[in-house]
């Protein structure tokens, strides 16, 4: 791919994940818990780590949260939304690297991680580490939407790289 294509194709899929994410905040889904959403945004982010790799997948990532980040956060919750993000990531690319977990789990663990390096933001933040205790809702919470999207994502990755002509699927 050359770099031009590279450039434009990352840009216009963190067009896509940041709209997601935007969406996401646009929806009314109030589950009591703060913090707990589904994380549309991280469905791209997993499809372009088995479509096109770790580095697009990272690039994808940062550049969304970033954006995002000026868009729509404060100063706080774009900190919190990086230190999730990339915790996130490196646990996705992690296992994905390993080929032992499905796409669902590479996921769920992206879900899980994306909570607990917002937690350990939240607890360097407050300067208080009783936030701890929140860490078994944000478990759960974050491997069934991670779940979820691991099962979106495994439906529409076949028809994806189809399309793309990827040779690299599941």
């Amino acid at each position: 791919m050359s770099r031009a294509k590279t450039l434009v194709t990352v840009a216009l899929l963190a067009l896509i994940a940041g709209a997601l994410g935007w969406a996401e905040r646009m929806i009314p889904f109030d589950t009591g818990l703060p913090g707990v959403k589904i994380g549309l945004a991280n469905l791209v982010i997993v499809l372009v780590l088995y479509i096109y790799g770790a580095r697009r997948a990272f690039a994808v990532n940062f550049l969304r949260i970033g954006v995002s980040g000026l868009l729509f956060l404060g100063a706080s919750a774009f900190f919190f939304s990086l230190c999730g993000g990339v915790a996130s990531f490196v646990a996705m690319w992690a296992l994905r690297r390993t080929g032992i977990f499905s796409l669902a789990g590479v996921s769920m663990a992206g879900g899980v991680f994306h909570n607990a390096g917002q937690l350990v933001v939240a607890g360097i933040y407050l300067g208080s580490w009783s936030v701890i205790y929140y860490l078994p809702v944000l478990i759960l919470t974050g491997a069934a939407s991670g779940a979820l999207l691991g099962v979106v994502a495994h439906i529409v990755l076949p028809r994806l790289g189809k399309a793309l002509g990827s040779a690299e699927m599941i």
